[in-house]
Parts: C-alpha cells; sequence; structure tokens
C-alpha cells in the first residue's frame, strides 16, 4: 500500500476489512462456598442457547475501560470497577461467524456473594463453578473457553502476588474466610497458623477492626475480624502448594 494514501480515510476504509471490537468481562466470585464465574446464556444469534462472558460490542464514545465498566454495571450493579483488570486481546479470524471481530477482555471480582443471587439486570446470568466449569458441563459460545481458561489462570496467579483475595471476601472478614477464598480457588489445603503468619506480614492486607465476628455457641472465643486496603503486591509472593482438596 502507498504510504501517501494514509492520509485519505477513504483510502484506508477501501484498503483494510472493517472490524468490530467488543469487551469481555470474566466477573468471579466465591459463590454458594464455590470459586465461580457469571455465564450468561445466549437466546438469539449464532450458539443460541450456549454460555458467554458478560460483554458488549465498544460504543463509538466509549473507552475499552468504560465498555467494560458498564459490562460489569449491568451484571453486578454493587461492583467495584476499580478492580477491572486487562486481561488481553483476542482476534482469531472467524472467532466470530457473523463479521471480523476484535474483543479485549477484562477480569474482575465481586465479594461476600456466599448464596445470594447476584444483583444484575440481565435475566439469563448465573454463577457457574469453576470446577463444573472445567467439567465441560456448559457449551461456551465463541472462543470463550480460551478466555476464560485464560482468566482462571490470571486469578490463580494475582491471589499469590497481590492481596487481590481480599477483595472475594465480604468488608468485614475473617482469617479464616480469607483462608477459604485461597483454598476454594487454588483447589489447595492451606495450614492455618502459617498462613495467618504471612498474610499479617504484608501491610494493607490485613486491617484490624475493633470488633471480633458473632459468637458460635460451642466455638470457643469469637475470632477477630478484619478489612482490607487497596490490593497491593506481595512480596515474595504466596506459594501454591499441590494438595488437592476433595471436590
Amino acid at each position: 500500500m502507498d504510504s501517501d494514501n494514509f492520509s485519505d480515510p477513504q483510502s484506508i476504509a477501501n484498503e483494510f476489512a472493517p472490524a468490530a471490537m467488543s469487551v469481555n468481562v470474566a466477573i468471579f466470585a466465591i459463590c454458594d462456598d464455590q470459586f465461580s464465574i457469571l455465564l450468561n446464556e445466549r437466546d438469539q444469534g449464532p450458539f443460541r442457547f450456549q454460555w458467554e462472558l458478560p460483554s458488549s460490542f465498544v460504543l463509538p464514545d466509549e473507552s475499552l475501560f468504560e465498555a467494560a465498566s458498564r459490562v460489569l454495571g449491568q451484571h453486578a450493579i454493587e461492583a467495584d470497577t476499580t478492580l477491572l483488570q486487562q486481561l488481553g486481546a483476542y482476534a482469531t479470524p472467524r472467532r466470530d461467524p457473523r463479521m471480523r471481530s476484535i474483543t479485549v477482555a477484562y477480569t474482575s471480582v465481586l465479594s461476600g456473594i456466599d448464596n445470594s443471587p447476584v444483583d444484575s439486570t440481565v435475566a439469563s446470568s448465573e454463577f457457574v463453578p469453576i470446577t463444573e466449569l472445567l467439567s465441560g458441563s456448559k457449551n461456551l459460545a465463541f472462543d470463550h473457553g480460551r478466555i476464560t481458561t485464560d482468566s482462571i489462570a490470571r486469578i490463580r496467579l494475582e491471589i499469590g502476588s497481590t492481596t487481590l483475595a481480599a477483595k472475594f471476601c465480604p468488608p468485614e472478614f475473617t482469617i479464616a474466610q480469607l483462608r477459604n477464598v485461597y483454598e476454594k480457588i487454588w483447589e489447595t489445603a492451606i495450614e492455618a497458623g502459617n498462613f495467618q503468619r504471612k498474610t499479617q506480614q504484608v501491610p494493607n492486607f490485613l486491617i484490624p477492626l475493633a470488633k471480633k465476628a458473632p459468637n458460635v455457641r460451642g466455638a470457643g472465643r469469637p475470632p477477630k475480624l478484619f478489612t482490607s486496603g487497596a490490593p497491593v503486591e506481595i512480596y515474595p509472593p504466596l506459594k501454591r502448594k499441590l494438595t488437592i482438596l476433595p471436590h
């Protein structure tokens, strides 16, 4: 192509095929005491009745982050957009049978879901346990299987190298609740005393509160409650051991 034609918008449009830009958001939570991801069931178009990550095309006046924030807000109204992290771009030809399509994937975390349904404006959304998803129980649309696998790997890496795991917990939590987050995401048993010692050495990870968890009859002294600050780096990182927990 003649470089002089770059100054002519019409020449550029004629030379290159148009491409649609979209965002996908992998939204994770500990739901019903399982490491889970939010999925939507498609009700139209290609891959109808298959499952997909929350997604949207980018509007003309939006940045990628703004589009991802919009998607996150539609699926989890109380979500913290500061936890959105860009994962990567996916642009394999024919990933979307309708058109040339490029998508940028993000990850995000919701806290304190437990057994409660997510506050979503999308009727077809549901949290799916990662163990169930990886067993092949859900057919994923487009290349969302690859994006999901990459996003799970990213989260498992991030909770070892940063304090992100605390964002899976309620605003006030015990060390046992935090340890449970690690055990569910890493699928490994963690020794309680060693975990408490290591996490309390990380600045801004565990901020003690002047109160304790509600007393449970027969459970001994109530445990201390903590909150957390903004995610920071853990160095040296916490390591995942290969003591696999039964499902």
